[in-house]
């Protein structure tokens, strides 16, 4: 049973879409910068790699439990007004991560890092479920497709331009321009309709529920492989990520090189967002969405193998190519799919699938890295990373599901 239609699509759709567009690609700039610029300074500061390792779990170990919370009160709430409150509170943040930097405070930078990821688990779910407030379902491939694009030349520039700035200035330029991007975000959602307070969630049991996005997701075979794609892919890429300053300075020229490496998985997600630009299928099949999260992990394993700086991008471009591909495709087909009363909560399960995914990697390379090289670490985390791909895609779940005395919440699977 396909989800009821949606109201009809507000008048100004074409300019919400892109200040919504707008809001996504300046944060995600801005992001970036905070990742170099962290990175380095508790390297520098520390002079230890398990520093920007333990960075890496502040960053990701919040998200999972703000996203607990977010996917309820995006459907509840009007979400680009959660978000844009969100935005406010991460500027506020990044700018103490300056002060605590230039003290030398370490402790004063994991506990802000910690509070903002807390802020961005919080708002995710309701940023994937603003596309179909502010636009029809023609346009939902069009927006994600852009924000991909954005999300890619974000990975490819933004850390090209934090690296020169980091190096010839250190790290607080780059964090205080983070800080201005969430505030110009916060004023572009602002001003978007006033759409986002949907149908109250106690209309029946079921859509009340806190567990209905779970039992959604439980139940519809395409939405539980896509939880799994995103768990393994956020597994595979966090561990990896954690180790790559390591990387840099060990085998790829210095630590600031790190910020050329995430360029490489940069210009690869330029390019696959170029791809689902031009295609938007109206439905996706389960077997492209795991062939190409699998293709990401497989090329982040054999990243491993490079010994020059120019080896290592053709394996990150790849990596960075395929994530687009099914991270777009499923985000699209869970907006059309969803009935709207729930997309929130749906959307909060598949959000904590990847930060969970996230934890999992950092405490992963945390607990390998001491004991083994970064390479091997990398490479443990990617076989870790398809078992777990593989386990989602069983054609049965694990509990025979009963049978529902209302009708189903999902549509059929494909």
């Amino acid at each position: 049973m396909r989800a009821p239609p949606l109201p009809a699509e507000p008048a100004s759709e074409s300019s919400a879409m892109w200040r919504f567009v707008a809001a996504t690609t300046i944060s995600w700039y801005g992001d970036w910068f905070t990742t170099v610029g962290v990175l380095v300074a508790l390297y520098r500061l520390t002079g230890s790699p398990v520093a920007p390792t333990g960075y890496m779990m502040a960053r990701v170990a919040p998200r999972a439990a703000g996203a607990l919370w977010g996917g309820p009160l995006a459907d509840r709430l009007p979400a680009s007004r959660l978000v844009a409150s969100c935005a406010l509170l991460q500027s506020s943040l990044t700018a103490s991560i300056v002060a605590c930097n230039h003290a030398g405070v370490v402790w004063g930078i994991f506990a802000a890092v910690a509070l903002s990821q807390a802020l961005t688990g919080l708002a995710t779910p309701a940023i994937r479920s603003i596309p179909p407030l502010i636009a029809g379902s023609h346009r939902l491939g069009t927006i994600n497709a852009l924000n991909s694009v954005a999300y890619g030349s974000a990975i490819f520039m933004a850390p090209a331009l934090a690296t020169p700035v980091v190096a010839r200035f250190g790290p607080n330029p780059a964090l205080l321009g983070d800080a201005a991007t969430f505030l110009i975000a916060a004023l572009l959602l602002m001003s978007l309709p006033r759409v986002g307070v949907r149908q109250p969630a106690s209309s029946t049991a079921d859509f009340g529920s806190h567990l209905a996005g779970l039992r959604t997701v439980g139940k519809d075979v395409v939405l539980r492989a896509v939880a799994a794609l995103w768990f393994g892919g956020a597994f595979a890429a966090t561990a990896a990520s954690a180790v790559l300053v390591v990387a840099a300075r060990q085998r790829f020229g210095g630590d600031t090189n790190v910020g050329l490496l995430y360029g490489a998985v940069g210009a690869g997600s330029l390019i696959g967002s170029v791809l689902v630009l031009r295609v938007q299928p109206t439905s996706v099949s389960r077997v492209i969405l795991v062939a190409a999260g699998v293709a990401e992990v497989v090329a982040l394993a054999g990243f491993t193998l490079a010994n020059q700086l120019w080896q290592a991008y053709v394996p990150l471009a790849i990596t960075g190519a395929a994530g687009v591909v099914y991270q777009a495709w499923s985000l699209t087909d869970m907006q059309r799919r969803v009935d709207g009363r729930i997309l929130g909560r749906v959307s909060g399960v598949i959000t904590v699938a990847g930060y969970a995914g996230m934890v999992a990697g950092a405490l992963a390379a945390i607990i390998i890295l001491p004991l083994s090289t970064w390479d091997r670490s990398i490479f443990v985390a990617c076989c870790i990373a398809i078992f777990a791909i593989a386990l989602g895609c069983l054609d049965r779940p694990l509990r025979r599901p009963r049978a529902p005395a209302t009708p189903p919440l999902q549509v059929g699977s494909n």
